[in-house]
């Protein structure tokens, strides 16, 4: 994410990810430099110093998800985490992918071999999200110097053992970063392109033999909205959060927009894509209730927050009903 919002910038600047902006925390959206790092981004899984206790999950007012797609009968031999701050150390640990790897028992007991590690022993795991990052090259000034996700695919290996399993979280800086047009409604151009980057990301992930002699399994989330649909960035938000409001009606309408390009990504790949809707997952768990699922800089997922990114993203691989 950016540094600073330009005059014009509204709420909208501080949406995520599916994404997510800069890896910092108790900063504002971008949290420096794009692709910067900040000593006081939450590292890890040792919270201790942030006053919080490890939440184990166990909340009542979790949702029974709806029902999981066919369980996939891949025999995974490497997990590739791509994407923003939200894949690589954004908000409050133990991060979700690092808990699809190996579960947090010590946090999560009920979870106890439920993780990739467990279940397919030996897989490869591959970290190349870089927090900050957008699908592709935009060509404005806005995005000058952001990391780009289609480097990370470009970097990747050709030859990974088994079945690869790949997670996305992208899309939240894309929108951060064009959120001035977004809400006057100058961002058809914008809209353009990031189809276009997701079209080219999804392609190279998704031509066989690209990653190996295997099958190839994505997940990939959508964008998720802090304030659930209010727009009350300011007033509801906090000093946390972007200094501006927006009407409730624009605050939808941008979000489904983008997001709707996400989805129709995901469905040219023929099911190789997976949609994990985190709009749809963290709804109702904004900054205007009770019950949280997002960190103190109102923009990534706190502890309770990632731990259920992990468990829809393996009830999306497995099948399974997950435990709370």
């Amino acid at each position: 994410m950016r540094a600073s919002f330009p005059p014009r910038l509204p709420l909208f600047a501080l949406v995520l990810l599916g994404a997510a902006c800069g890896g910092t925390t108790g900063a504002p959206p971008g949290g420096g430099a794009p692709g910067g790092s900040d000593a006081s981004a939450s590292q890890g899984g040792d919270d201790a110093g942030s006053g919080t206790q490890p939440d184990g999950g166990d909340d009542a007012s979790v949702v029974n998800p709806p029902p999981p797609p066919p369980p996939t009968s891949a025999a995974f031999g490497t997990y590739i985490a791509l994407g923003d701050s939200i894949s690589d150390r954004g908000g409050q640990g133990p991060f979700f992918y690092d808990l699809l790897l190996k579960n947090d028992a010590t946090t999560y007991p009920a979870w106890a071999g439920h993780d990739l590690s467990t279940r397919f022993p030996g897989i490869q795991y591959v970290h190349g999200a870089v927090a900050g990052s957008i699908t592709g090259p935009y060509g404005d000034v806005l995005t000058s110097g952001a990391p780009l996700m289609t480097t990370q695919v470009q970097g990747l290996g050709h030859s990974y053992p088994g079945d690869v399993l790949v997670t996305i979280t992208i899309g939240g800086n894309d929108l951060n970063f064009h959120a001035g047009d977004a809400v006057t409604g100058l961002d058809a151009p914008d809209k353009q392109k990031f189809t276009a980057n997701l079209k080219t990301l999804l392609d190279e992930l998704t031509t066989p033999g690209r990653l190996g002699a295997g099958k190839v399994i994505i997940v990939e989330a959508n964008i998720y909205d802090a304030s659930d649909g209010q727009g009350n960035w300011q007033t509801g938000g906090g000093a946390a959060c972007p200094p501006y409001n927006v009407p409730g009606s624009q605050d939808v309408g941008v979000f489904a927009a983008w997001n709707q390009i996400i989805s129709n990504g995901i469905g040219a790949t023929g099911g190789i894509d997976r949609l994990l809707d985190l709009h749809a997952l963290f709804a109702g768990h904004g900054f205007n209730g009770q019950d949280s699922w997002y960190f103190t800089d109102c923009i990534h997922p706190s502890q309770k927050g990632h731990h259920q990114l992990r468990r829809e993203a393996w009830r999306l691989i497995t099948g399974e009903t997950p435990a709370p």
